[in-house]
């Protein structure tokens, strides 16, 4: 059961999402369409693989989804290091989720800026993680280089 917890956190995440996002069109409430001057690019590359009223509808979902991995990602490394629970990464996702959902219109028309200042965010976080760890096994193999001898 231990394995299987944050493939159930994950999948719990994901099914809030997808009702949270599917209910609505189902009974016919349109989603917000991505708004601003830095969608334009985004717009016309998803237009590429789905006509231009669809990508404009769609954008401001799947960025709010990126949004929602690289917030776990960033805070994930941070309970790496022992200053977050495992619940706690989990409970902040799904707070997370339903305040995106509740703030759709909000988000439309920022939703590329805050995907990049999370994309450095998260970057930073895992990078940092990384760090601590080469750092610490390098401490630890002179430490025991050091007590062997050599």
């Amino acid at each position: 059961m231990r394995r299987s917890r944050p493939f159930l956190l994950t999948a719990g995440v994901l099914v809030l999402f997808g009702a949270l996002h599917g209910a609505p069109p189902l009974l016919g409430v349109r989603p917000e369409t991505a708004a601003g001057p830095w969608h334009g690019p985004l717009v016309d590359l998803t237009a590429q693989l789905v006509d231009l009223e669809r990508a404009s509808k769609i954008l401001p979902v799947a960025l709010q989804l990126l949004c929602l991995g690289l917030a776990a990602v960033a805070l994930r490394a941070s309970r790496a290091d022992g200053w977050l629970d495992g619940r706690v990464v989990a409970a902040v996702v799904w707070v997370l989720a339903v305040a995106g959902w509740a703030a759709q219109r909000a988000f439309a028309e920022v939703a590329v800026p805050v995907s990049g200042g999370l994309l450095v965010v998260a970057a930073i976080a895992v990078l940092v993680r990384t760090a601590r760890r080469g750092a610490g096994r390098t401490a630890s193999g002179a430490a025991g280089n050091h007590r062997s001898g050599r």
